[in-house]
């Protein structure tokens, strides 16, 4: 358990480095293209071409595919993590310490915390305002256990209706 919270910790930071300073003051629509990672077994839209790297951290690949638009970030990490660490532990205990991993390293205040599901998946959705920088920053995560494979998406500073897209957008393909 804590190797996982390790891991998220470093990916939190992988993804913090992505992201300018600043709240984002779009609030037009933008248009959004569907990204499907057959390797991810996930589909997702995106407003524009995300970026896809890998990061590997305390031996799990941290699989990611991002997109920066000026001070607004959207992400999606998948990582698998071994049988033996999913099997003796329970999948809110592995989602609980997403969220923690995530506050940590944020150091900001949680607005929000629920349980969500996703196709029968366990899942968390968190709400976290910070500042960096002496600027507010939002940070929305939305964290499945699929299976050995916790996907997290992520969007910071994003607008309700696109967030609501991407959000909403994410599905599982086989």
């Amino acid at each position: 358990m804590k190797k996982s919270i390790g891991v998220l910790l470093i990916v939190l930071v992988i993804v913090g480095s992505l992201v300018g300073c600043g709240s984002s003051d779009k609030g037009s629509e933008e248009t959004f293209e569907t990204f499907k990672s057959e390797e991810g077994k996930f589909s997702i839209d995106f407003p524009g071409k995300p970026e896809e790297s890998v990061q590997s951290a305390m031996g799990l690949d941290m699989n990611i595919v991002a997109l920066e638009d000026g001070d607004t970030a959207y992400t999606v990490l998948y990582s698998d993590y071994p049988e033996e660490i999913v099997k003796a532990s329970k999948p809110e205990d592995m989602l609980a310490g997403g969220v923690q991993g995530q506050v940590a390293s944020l150091g900001g205040e949680v607005v929000e915390s629920k349980d969500i599901t996703l196709d029968d998946y366990p899942g968390k959705h968190l709400v976290v305002e910070t500042e960096k920088e002496g600027t507010k920053v939002n940070f929305n995560s939305k964290i499945f256990l699929v299976g050995n494979r916790l996907y997290q998406i992520q969007a910071i500073n994003v607008d309700n209706e696109n967030l609501d897209k991407f959000f909403d957008s994410f599905e599982l393909v086989k």
